[in-house]
Order: C-alpha cells, then sequence, then structure tokens
C-alpha cells in the first residue's frame, strides 16, 4: 500500500460528510508454492484535523480483485468498518503460487459540525 493517500470531499453540508478516495495498487504475492492460505488484515486509527475534529468511523472497499494462480479470494464486505482490525481479504483452496491485486477505497466519515481543513490517520494492514 503507498505510504499516503490523498482523499477528497467536497460535502459542505451541516450533516454527516463522508470524505472518500483509493487508497492506490495494493497486492499480495504468495510465492510458497504450498496449499496454506493466507489473509490480509486492517486497522485505521481516527482522523484528526481542524479544530481537533475527529472521524466518526473509517470503511474500506476491497473493490475489484485481480488474482493469478490457483486460490479463492474473498474480500470483506463493501464499507467495512476498519476502527478496529478485521479481516480485508483472504485466499482459501490455495494450490500453489498466486497473487492479488486491488485497489482498496476508504472513506473517512465525519460528523455534522466537523470543520474544513486537512486531516490525518493511519490505515495499517498485515498478511498472515
Amino acid at each position: 500500500m503507498p505510504p499516503s493517500a490523498a482523499l477528497t470531499g467536497t460535502n459542505t453540508s451541516v450533516a454527516v460528510s463522508a470524505i472518500a478516495g483509493s487508497l492506490g495498487a495494493t497486492s499480495v504475492t504468495d510465492n510458497r508454492g504450498g496449499t496454506a492460505g493466507w489473509v490480509v488484515s486492517g486497522a485505521s486509527t481516527v482522523f484528526t484535523g481542524a479544530g481537533l475534529s475527529i472521524s466518526s468511523s473509517v470503511t474500506y472497499s476491497p473493490l475489484t480483485i485481480v488474482k493469478t494462480g490457483i486460490a479463492t479470494v474473498t474480500p470483506a464486505a463493501a464499507n467495512t468498518t476498519i476502527d478496529t482490525e478485521v479481516a480485508l481479504l483472504s485466499a482459501t483452496a490455495v494450490i500453489g503460487n498466486n497473487t492479488a491485486s486491488w485497489a482498496p477505497g476508504l472513506t473517512v466519515n465525519m460528523p455534522a459540525g466537523s470543520l474544513a481543513g486537512d486531516y490525518a490517520g493511519t490505515v495499517t494492514t498485515s498478511i498472515a
């Protein structure tokens, strides 16, 4: 996953705002040549910014997955909340080497009354 990503939101209403964008190209390459599956997990911190505003939740969507090799690759549901660590993508029924690539979408949900400005948070992913 890229070290940073720009998300843009144009909703300036007083209602809850969702700021969305792509995290960029993400991939798993499994060259172990065996039958063990793998799981990509992820979690997000809150996003903080202008005037001490903080995000109310962060969601992740794996979107389109391209795979090679023999494996059943299953994504989490679209808009999976990642405020705590959750499985985002898993491979089962693996035979030999395989890869999976995708460009996940991220949505940062902000509560009503949040101020416009720059926000920062951390999305951490791991594979096991």
